[in-house]
């Protein structure tokens, strides 16, 4: 079995109808995303919530102290499941990330989540970049473009969510 970590990237409020910069796709992605973080969950299996943090003046939506900058209820954070804080789109960048992937030892990262600022490729780049083998979950991730996708196929594996729900459970006994 694959040392394997769940990161969900960027599921917050102001992604979302309602929000501050509401990206198409984001409810129908946080609903897969769901269904394989509820796998997580119900094995022991590593998750690590990505939650960006607009710093920069003059920015409306991840701001910190708004309804907006919260997680998502459908992916919302359990406690004990760790969370890396950004203000970049490469979630490694200047986050606890790499640290919290390498404590649990995991050498395969499933990546979903919310493109904004080219945050899915380039933490999809990045983790390439820093040993990780790394598979892209296509349809729990919102903002996407075909050529986006294209491009990262050299980076990583893009699957859909029945596909990675199905390989889970014939490594994991599931």
């Amino acid at each position: 079995m694959i040392p394997t970590s769940l990161v969900l990237l960027d599921f917050q409020n102001d992604f979302f109808s309602g929000g501050e910069f509401e990206i198409p796709g984001s409810l129908f992605a946080a609903k897969k995303a769901h269904a394989i973080l509820q796998c997580f969950r119900d094995h022991g299996g590593h998750t690590v919530h990505v939650q960006h943090e607009n710093r920069t003046n003059g920015l409306s939506f991840c701001v910190p102290g708004t309804e907006g900058i919260r997680i998502h209820d459908l992916v919302a954070h359990y406690e004990g499941e760790p969370i890396a804080y950004k203000n970049s789109s490469d979630a490694f960048d200047h986050s606890e990330l790499d640290a919290l992937l390498r404590s649990a030892r995991t050498s395969r990262v499933l990546l979903c989540g919310i493109q904004h600022e080219m945050t899915i490729a380039q933490t999809a780049k990045a983790a390439f970049s820093l040993g990780f083998q790394v598979i892209l979950i296509q349809d729990a991730c919102a903002g996407m473009v075909d050529s986006q996708l294209v491009e990262l196929k050299q980076f990583c594996t893009v699957q859909n969510t029945e596909k990675i729900l199905l390989s889970l459970s014939m490594e994991r006994g599931y």
